[in-house]
């Protein structure tokens, strides 16, 4: 297989990963959200676990689009260099050595041209950068953060009258992996900034200053499920009244540490994996 070949392929199967994700986690917010039963809870938005499934679905979703016009845009000039090579073919059984001596010339460099893209793709998945990679790493390290704090603190949530709930399932654990698994498949690696671990706590930070703002200011009421009946917040390690100023606090800078934690983390390991090639 020809590298300008192999690039094709794997564009091709980060666009089906990617419409995986996109549909297990459509699947999640709409029927999360009620729309598939009929009904829309309007407390959905106030919890982290939905807004960063928002945002990654939206980015996602960008990042298809993206991918599937870069598609066309490789198989058009596949096909040109196939074409290309053709004619340098019938020039050279017509016997016009002249001419198929420069048309091979002119063919080298878009050929050069395909393969040296292709090399990118076999070594380090799409080869072309990733799109957006502040909003993807954003996006990747809320899930994660997201799915450890209700694998371990918010667990009990995820079932209903002694069954599992299946959206929050697709929510809290199938699209984070899969995520995570985007980068580990896809992603060039060893381009991570060293300060993009700060810049990934962005939806974290902004969704705490606003539901500070809005609650303990302006009285707005963000509760919901479980919480419904018990505060105001989203959650009741938010409620100064419940968890005390030091408890939330407490809470709020665990909770950025592990944004931290979890963000040099993947940045060390994708610099371990750009060395190793």
């Amino acid at each position: 297989m020809r590298l300008s070949d192999r690039k094709i392929s794997v564009i091709r199967r980060s666009m089906a990963w990617k419409g995986a994700l996109l549909f297990f986690g459509a699947w999640g917010l709409l029927d999360g959200s009620g729309i598939l039963k009929g009904k829309y809870t309007p407390n959905f938005p106030h919890m982290f676990t939905n807004v960063s499934n928002l945002f990654a679905w939206g980015y996602f979703a960008l990042a298809l689009l993206k991918l599937a016009r870069q598609e066309q845009a490789q198989t058009r000039a596949q096909a040109q260099t196939r074409v290309q090579a053709q004619t340098q073919m019938r020039r050279m059984k017509a016997g016009l050595k002249d001419t198929a001596g420069a048309g091979l010339k002119a063919g080298v460099p878009a050929e050069a041209g395909a393969v040296g893209n292709g090399m990118s793709a076999a070594g380090a998945g799409e080869g072309t950068g990733v799109f957006a990679p502040t909003a993807k790493y954003t996006a990747t390290i809320s899930l994660l953060v997201t799915m450890l704090i209700a694998h371990f603190m918010l667990f009990d949530a995820m079932f209903k009258d002694g069954h599992i709930v299946l959206h929050l399932v697709w929510m809290h654990y199938v699209v984070p992996c899969m995520a995570l698994l985007d980068w580990l498949f896809f992603d060039e690696k060893g381009k991570m900034p060293l300060w993009g671990p700060f810049a990934w706590m962005s939806l974290v930070v902004g969704y705490l200053v606003f539901t500070f703002i809005a609650v303990g200011v302006f009285d707005v009421y963000m509760g919901g499920g479980t919480t419904e009946e018990v505060t105001k917040y989203p959650y009741t390690f938010l409620d100064p009244a419940i968890a005390g100023p030091g408890g939330v606090a407490s809470f709020c800078g665990a909770m950025l540490a592990a944004f931290l934690l979890l963000g040099y983390l993947l940045f060390a390991v994708d610099r371990l994996l750009a060395r190793r090639g």
